[in-house]
């Protein structure tokens, strides 16, 4: 049996091979591949010779590149969705007090809204029930033209949701 190997480029140009020697015996008549869904896979199945291709598909982009995504003005609520394809990292401008609705924060998972002001005026953000935060209370908005408060959620198990933040920036 001959050897066998794997190559996997990273996008850029580079690449690792990793190679082994025969062994055994037997016939393979089909090679398929499965990956999180922020890949496609192409060229599958392999059923007498050929390559499977793994690639970023369109909806794992955001979260791969750590892009910024824009919920856009807030209104009187608003929804964060921190589903792969809007990524980790989301923004909202809060144009006056507004409902937040937090969703697809999983357990061990870490994520950041920038809550940017349009004005002078005070807005509050009434939050989720699951979320919880630490000793100073939920943060009482930045109320200053052209200024952002970095709010980050971590999640707990049992849909918890622990809320820190930073302001005036």
């Amino acid at each position: 049996m001959s050897d066998t190997w794997i190559e996997i480029q990273d996008g850029v140009g580079q690449s690792q091979s990793s190679g082994g020697g025969g062994g055994g015996s037997g016939t393979v008549t089909s090679v398929d591949m499965t990956v999180p869904t922020a890949f496609t896979v192409s060229g599958n199945p392999v059923t007498t010779s050929g390559t499977l291709a793994v690639a970023y598909s369109s909806t794992g982009t955001a979260y791969l590149t750590n892009s910024e995504f824009d919920i856009g003005a807030s209104g009187a609520a608003f929804t964060a969705n921190f589903a792969a394809a809007n990524g980790f990292a989301q923004k909202v401008n809060l144009t006056q007090g507004s409902t937040a609705t937090l969703q697809n924060i999983g357990p061990g998972g870490s994520y950041v809204l920038r809550v940017a002001t349009t004005g002078l005026a005070t807005f509050n953000i009434t939050w989720p029930a699951a979320v919880r935060w630490g000793n100073a209370g939920a943060p009482t908005i930045t109320a200053s033209s052209a200024k952002s408060d970095i709010i980050n959620f971590y999640g707990a198990p049992g849909g918890i949701i622990l809320g820190t933040y930073a302001q005036g920036f």
